[in-house]
C-alpha cells in the first residue's frame, strides 16, 4: 500500500511497537504498529524544530543481556556444583553469544536520528549502518532548511509588497 512518492528512511523499534519514517514530498509520516493498532501522524517540514543525530547504547537492551548471560553462568556453576561439569560447560558457553552482542554494542553503539515537529516526533535507529544514518540526517536538514527559507521568501515578499488602496466610497448625498 505504499505510494510512489513515499520512501522509507528508517525504523525505530521499542519493546512494544515498532515505527517507520517515511519520507514524502511535503514532509515525514510515522507509522506506528503498537500491538494490534495502527497510527499515523505527520511531521511538515515547515513545522519541524529540531532535527538530532546522536548515539545510545540502550539500556533495555544491556539489562536483558545481563539477565541472559547471569542464567546461564547461574546453570552454569549449579552444574558443576553437582559433578556435571560436561552439561555446566555446555551452559556456560550458552552465555558467550549474549557477551558478544554486549561487547558489540558497547563498542558501536546505536544511531539515532530524531526529527521535532510542533505536535509529534519522528525517531529513526540504526544499528549497523553509520553512513546511512550520517546520509539521512545531512538530508533531512538540508532539506527541512529548504523549506523554510522557502516559507521565509514567500513572507517577506508578501510584506514587501504594497498594500492597495481602498477604491473612494460613492457620494451618497444626493
Amino acid at each position: 500500500m505504499t505510494t510512489p512518492d513515499r520512501r522509507l528512511l528508517g525504523r525505530f523499534t521499542t519493546l512494544s511497537g515498532r515505527e517507520a519514517v517515511w519520507e514524502t514530498p511535503d514532509g515525514l509520516e510515522i507509522e506506528t504498529r503498537d500491538q494490534y493498532e495502527v497510527l499515523r501522524k505527520a511531521v511538515l517540514f515547515e513545522d519541524v524544530l529540531l532535527v538530532t543525530y546522536h548515539r545510545q547504547l540502550g539500556l533495555m537492551f544491556f539489562i536483558l543481556q545481563s539477565v541472559a548471560i547471569t542464567f546461564f553462568l547461574a546453570m552454569m556453576g549449579i552444574l558443576m556444583s553437582m559433578g556435571e561439569s560436561l552439561a555446566g560447560g555446555i551452559f556456560g558457553l550458552l552465555a558467550v553469544p549474549f557477551a558478544i552482542a554486549m561487547a558489540v554494542r558497547a563498542i558501536m553503539k546505536v544511531d539515532v536520528v530524531t526529527v521535532f515537529g510542533r505536535r509529534s516526533r519522528a525517531r529513526m535507529q540504526f544499528s549497523f549502518r553509520k553512513q546511512r544514518a550520517r546520509q539521512i540526517y545531512g538530508s533531512l536538514c538540508s532539506r527541512v532548511r529548504q523549506v523554510q527559507r522557502q516559507i521565509e521568501q514567500e513572507i517577506a515578499a508578501a510584506e514587501v509588497a504594497p498594500a492597495m488602496e481602498a477604491p473612494p466610497l460613492p457620494d451618497l448625498s444626493s
